[in-house]
């Protein structure tokens, strides 16, 4: 596996939250962008409590759109939250999210002083393939 590794500096999106000031990306279309996002997650929930997470499960979806909203957001997150957002256990998170970094969708991170802690960040080219797939969605009559 490559896997890419950067480690966060001090004007890095991650420091900057820690820090209280969170970098956010904004543009006209960001709202809708963010509404859209969440309908999503909650539609995902929604489903995943009625049949069954272990029934329909798509962990790089799920991962993708939390990644896609704390990007939004400003906030930073880490490759615990994935397990979480994916209901899914931590080494089927850790195959994931390898197999995300492969194909240029996300990056791996480090805090400044704790090497433990593994951040998680989507690629640049991923927003922007996301950010166009929320403004079609969000356009769909």
């Amino acid at each position: 596996m490559n896997a890419q590794l950067h480690s966060v500096t001090l004007d890095s999106p991650l420091v900057q939250e820690a820090r209280g000031t969170p970098q956010l990306r904004t543009d006209d279309r960001t709202p809708a962008r963010l509404a859209t996002c969440r309908c999503l997650l909650r539609e995902r929930r929604m489903i995943g409590d009625s049949i069954g997470f272990h029934l329909c499960a798509v962990p790089v979806w799920d991962i993708l759109l939390d990644l896609y909203l704390a990007e939004q957001e400003g906030r930073p997150m880490y490759l615990w939250q994935s397990c979480v957002a994916a209901n899914i256990p931590i080494s089927s998170a850790h195959r994931k999210i390898g197999e995300m970094v492969s194909e240029g969708l996300l990056e791996r991170t480090t805090v400044l002083g704790d090497k433990r802690c593994i951040g998680i960040r989507l690629t640049e080219s991923c927003i922007q393939r996301l950010d166009a797939l929320m403004d079609q969605l969000a356009a769909a009559p």
